[in-house]
């Protein structure tokens, strides 16, 4: 059996790492000259950083199995640290009982109780919008605080124009009540999936998972070529996918094709798409991701290994700290990295903006939060 597959991020890679492993012949085409896509690692001013912050988490048997058997002790525990920035104050995530009865004023305490409560005795009939399905769950002043603005600032469209069920695959086991209750016990037995206080990471940036995996691959017999943009998808009379047409021209056919490429993209490298499908395919748009790094002359910035920014008066979400990940990501450096996310459709401004104006907002916005001395 000869299988193609396409896109050597995650999930090409653990594909065709299980194909291999089962002396399956497995050819694996990326169009970068990469392997780990959107989770990648790479050197910078000689350090160790992510695209982004990656933690390593799941309650799958299998895949915790995959992770060890490709790493080999290569990783280490992270203590999690997590705050939210809102409006100039820094709570602890996971909540914290005592941290959250600091920051915010009694008034506002007694609103989201009330809010609560009067959501359980009048609730939504079925919620269809991330809003309402959020606000029902929480109540309308929680939603505001901690829900509100860092989604719109994120997917770039209103709360309520957000499918409920986005809401409800990424946050269904949490609830007002049991976050109360876990932030007395001081989060002791919290089993909720974004709250773990601990995460698995590799001791040389996440991509050293991909990287791993990818030598395997070659171990096994499986064939990877990069800087191999795969133009369309060969498909037979019977709409079967039989092969593969490179950008160069390259045909290659196989048995089976397997496609991780983005799906517009796909559609667009297949003859014949039925025009209704084409139509949907076109309908689809991305939200993308902007990464400031800027090198900081200091080791003790903060602590956080990463922070939600839920303040609407800066552009960028997330800050993350590599300095507070793995020693092996910075060595005997004495800066620190820290990355800035900004979210961007291709028509807003930000998105085409150069490096240095870029910069130049990030060390901005960095000052505005007290994060780092300006000196």
């Amino acid at each position: 059996m000869k299988v193609l597959v396409i896109g050597a991020g995650p999930a090409g890679l653990s594909c065709a790492h299980e194909l291999a492993k089962k002396g399956v012949d497995v050819q694996l085409y990326e169009a970068s000259e990469f392997v780990g896509g959107m989770s990648r690692s790479f050197d910078l001013w000689g350090q160790r950083v992510d695209l982004g912050p990656h933690r390593f988490f799941s309650k799958e048997k299998k895949i915790n199995q995959f992770f060890a058997e490709v790493l080999q002790g290569e990783f280490t525990m992270i203590n999690r640290l997590t705050r939210i920035y809102y409006k100039k104050r820094f709570f602890q995530y996971p909540l914290k009982f005592t941290n959250v009865l600091f920051n915010l004023n009694p008034f506002t305490i007694v609103r989201i109780l009330w809010d609560y409560l009067i959501q359980r005795i009048n609730p939504i009939k079925n919620p269809t919008t991330f809003e309402s399905w959020v606000t029902n769950r929480f109540g309308k002043k929680l939603y505001e605080i901690f829900f509100k603005s860092y989604s719109e600032k994120l997917w770039g469209i209103p709360c309520s124009k957000i499918d409920a069920e986005w809401a409800a695959q990424r946050i269904k086991t949490l609830s007002l009540i049991g976050a109360v209750i876990s932030a007395i016990r001081g989060n002791a037995g919290n089993k909720h999936k974004t709250l773990v206080d601990e995460f698995a990471y590799p001791k040389h940036g996440t991509g050293l998972l991909y990287e791993k995996c990818a030598e395997q691959i070659k171990e096994n017999g499986g064939k990877i070529h990069l800087s191999s943009a795969v133009k369309k998808v060969i498909v037979d009379g019977s709409n079967q996918a039989k092969g593969i047409e490179l950008v160069d021209g390259t045909t290659v056919e196989a048995d089976y094709v397997i496609s991780t490429m983005p799906f517009t993209t796909m559609i667009k490298g297949i003859d014949n798409v039925p025009q209704p499908v084409q139509d949907a395919a076109d309908q689809l748009y991305f939200r993308n991701t902007i990464l400031v790094y800027l090198e900081v002359n200091g080791t003790g910035l903060f602590e956080d290994n990463w922070i939600y920014v839920h303040s609407p008066d800066v552009k960028h979400g997330r800050i993350t700290n590599f300095r507070n990940w793995c020693p092996t990501l910075y060595g005997d450096k004495k800066t620190s990295i820290i990355c800035l996310e900004f979210w961007a459709f291709e028509k807003d401004e930000i998105w085409t903006m150069d490096d240095e104006k870029l910069s130049n907002i990030a060390k901005k916005e960095i000052g505005k939060l007290n994060l780092v001395p300006e000196s």
